[in-house]
């Protein structure tokens, strides 16, 4: 194998080996058919999609002596110059570390300079978004009206970090990721010339870990190679990356499909304990579900969706189970689990925690007479959930224990006290106790924001000051506050308050101790924590497990 990295050694020098972009080649060729060259290009898009080496494809194209109108010869002294780089009319250089304003001067000055050997000179600005604003002041000029013989090209991955003064004077192209399909065929070609043993569904499994970008499945294609293995099969693939395994994924849907809270348990913890990452077993669980979503819509629909290709039985049993407002509402919950997983230092108690209150909301997400898609609940053409809201967390003491057989409070009188009745649940004083007294009925509130950040509030936090104008709420667990804290939950726990209890309340979030306050009886009992174990058992019908 070649001491350069792959990606370099393959990188396309003709527009016939660009992978996943011929919209943007064709237009390029036609315009240099058609004598239609513009004097100023803007390549926009996500990483390792071919802006630059298109860029590069454009300026040898353009000062061929023998091109035909589709793609360079790659043998006349032009090409070979522009090939190892020793072209001095193509200029190209790296905004991010070149891109102050005294820089953009000095090659301001050299473009009225005719070129020294071909026919136009090119100036390739690489990360054009990191140029300073009195940069792009500076360049706006010359990029507007540049010399007949000069041709200047942007390329960006944040197109919107541009001033639109820059933008409004480029021939805009905007670059799409490289489906897995069409990548997952070059990384074979490549593979087959450097003599690797690459068989298809490992080739797809690096393109889909690529994430559209053909340089970095390239580069995981050189770091598996480089192990030495003689076959590069999907389960190698998934060892020397460190992916999670796609079967265990699937059955941690399957598991979640059946509610079966042992599985899920347990895959989390073996992915977990063999050094597995668990922000990516999350992810791929979210890829599983939507190729899911997506197949029940219709599977022609799914494209790079499907994880694999030779996996759409898998799909097809997960279409089947969940209704598709399920679908959505596991996606949407795993997302935000996703997401504490990051803030937090234990990333499995979080991971457990988020699916194992999916499988808790089972009959919701398996209820397929909810309204969905323009169905009998909606007059808009969207969907309705009719969920039914819960009772406000209470510690579990004998008195409790006494009432489980009463009938739960119904859904529609529940329902009633909504954010948009806050006159209803309005504090009797403005004091404390008031608060107090009505806290659950407010935390209830943040039920259709979310099960976790609703779970968190009713079941470990308590009003702690209240005075009219701040509010204070302590928490009786580490893990509650961070979730209460995060940006968005805060967000969202602001304006509900706010909106119930005034606009200008000030809303304060603390920790008060790490033990729930039992809630007393009317003899004043209280269970133990033994006690309190065994009785939820006997609520929720589970079993408890000793390891010996």
């Amino acid at each position: 194998m070649s001491a350069r990295s792959l990606y370099r050694q393959y990188r396309p020098r003709r527009f016939q080996e660009v992978v996943g972009q011929e919209h943007i080649v064709e237009t390029l060729k036609n315009s240099i058919k058609f004598d239609r060259l513009s004097h100023a290009y803007l390549l926009c898009g996500p990483r390792g999609t071919g802006k630059t080496t298109i860029a590069r494809i454009l300026a040898m194209l353009i000062n061929c002596h023998e091109n035909d109108g589709d793609d360079p010869c790659l043998v006349c002294t032009s090409c070979r110059s522009i090939a190892d780089g020793s072209a001095l009319d193509i200029i190209e250089f790296d905004a991010a570390s070149r891109g102050k304003v005294d820089e953009i001067r000095e090659i301001i000055d050299r473009i009225s300079y005719a070129p020294a050997e071909l026919k136009y000179k090119v100036y390739i600005m690489d990360e054009a978004h990191m140029l300073t604003r009195n940069a792009f002041d500076a360049l706006l000029k010359t990029l507007e009206e540049p010399p007949a013989y000069t041709v200047i090209i942007l390329c960006t991955t944040e197109p919107h970090r541009l001033p639109i003064t820059i933008r409004s004077r480029c021939q805009r192209f905007d670059f799409g990721c490289i489906p897995a399909a069409e990548a997952a065929e070059h990384l074979k070609a490549v593979a087959a010339r450097e003599n690797i043993a690459l068989d298809e569904e490992a080739a797809y499994l690096l393109a889909l870990q690529g994430e559209g970008s053909m340089r970095d499945s390239l580069g995981l294609l050189e770091r598996v190679a480089a192990s030495g293995n003689e076959q590069l099969d999907r389960t190698a693939v998934e060892s020397l990356l460190g992916l999670s395994n796609r079967q265990a994924v699937y059955e941690a849907v399957k598991a979640l499909m059946k509610g079966d809270r042992h599985s899920l348990a347990a895959l989390t913890l073996s992915a977990h304990s063999t050094g597995k990452s668990l922000d990516r077993f999350a992810k791929d669980m979210i890829s599983v579900l939507h190729a899911g979503l997506i197949y029940g819509i219709d599977k022609d629909l799914l494209s790079d969706a499907a994880p694999l290709p030779d996996e759409e039985a898998v799909l097809g049993e997960i279409a089947a189970a969940f209704p598709q407002h399920g679908l959505i509402r596991c996606i949407e919950e795993l997302t935000e689990t996703v997401n504490r997983m990051r803030n937090s230092s234990q990333p499995l108690i979080v991971l457990q925690a988020g699916l194992l209150g999916l499988v808790a909301d089972k009959g919701k997400l398996f209820d397929k007479s909810e309204a969905f898609a323009g169905g009998k609940g909606s007059d808009e053409g969207g969907y309705t959930l009719t969920e039914k809201r819960a009772e406000p967390y209470k510690a579990v003491t004998k008195s409790t224990l006494k009432k489980t057989a009463e009938p739960a409070e119904p859904a529609q009188a529940v329902s009633e006290r909504s954010m948009d009745n806050a006159e209803s649940i309005s504090p009797p004083t403005a004091d404390l106790a008031g608060i107090k007294k009505i806290w659950p009925e407010l935390t209830l509130a943040f039920k259709p924001f979310g099960v976790h950040l609703y779970t968190m509030l009713s079941c470990s936090s308590e009003a702690v000051f209240y005075d009219g104008e701040r509010l204070k709420i302590g928490f009786h667990y580490q893990y509650a506050f961070e979730v209460a804290n995060t940006p968005d939950n805060r967000r969202v726990l602001v304006d509900v308050l706010r909106r119930h209890l005034g606009a200008g309340i000030k809303v304060e979030l603390s920790i008060i101790s790490e033990k729930l306050p039992l809630e007393e009886t009317s003899d004043g009992e209280t269970l133990s924590g033994s006690e309190m174990v065994y009785a939820a058992l006997d609520l929720f019908g589970g079993s408890s497990v000793v390891s010996k």
